[in-house]
């Protein structure tokens, strides 16, 4: 029973924070904000490898390839922290 609780509670929250993350996505027009901070944070933390699948990357925010393809503040915000990170990469090797 108490399993239960705890599920139901880990539900919520997933939730909420997905109710949250889908809010200011849309908040951004741009993708230069908000997207952006979403993207090179989690290619950071993931130590993504330029060139891999970006699907994992983008399943830990709920997101799927086909909707940042047709969100042009998505598919910007992406490539532009995709830049950043590889200058960050390149920089680091020098």
């Amino acid at each position: 029973m108490a399993g239960n609780k705890y599920q139901q509670l880990k539900a919520d929250a997933q939730r909420r924070f997905y109710e949250e993350l889908d809010s200011a996505i849309r908040g951004d027009d741009t993708g230069r904000g908000f997207i952006y901070d979403m993207f090179i944070h989690e290619l950071e933390q993931s130590s993504y490898t330029i060139g891999a699948d970006l699907q994992p990357l983008l399943s830990s925010l709920g997101l799927v390839a086909d909707r940042v393809n047709r969100s042009k503040p998505l598919l910007n915000g992406l490539r532009m922290a995709i830049e950043d990170y590889k200058d960050d990469l390149d920089a680091g090797q020098e």
